[in-house]
């Protein structure tokens, strides 16, 4: 039972620490690792919590707002590779 324990204690140990370096990375703008490693971060904690504790219900939201994030800086580099894209040929000689 202890050895049980430990391992779920470690594990919940190791979801903060997702939780925690996922954060960071967020805040410093570096949203596709955040992605990763807040989603590493509710797979764990929502075995260690469950889905139910206030901590997993709002850890979700953030994780959903950072994949939405991310998908609009993929959008905003897509959009800026067309224009220079257009920009280059539009300004070749014919």
């Amino acid at each position: 039972m202890l050895l049980q324990t430990e391992l779920l204690w470690q594990k919940y140990m190791l979801g903060l620490q997702y939780y925690t370096y996922g954060k960071l990375e967020w805040l410093l703008g570096h949203t596709d690792d955040a992605v990763r490693l807040l989603g590493k971060a509710v797979d764990i904690l929502q075995v260690t919590h469950g889905t139910c504790t206030p901590f997993v219900k709002e850890l979700t939201p953030k994780l959903e707002e950072a994949r939405a994030e991310e998908s609009y800086k993929l959008a905003q580099e897509d959009e800026q590779s067309k224009l220079l894209h257009s920009q280059k040929t539009n300004s070749q000689p014919v």
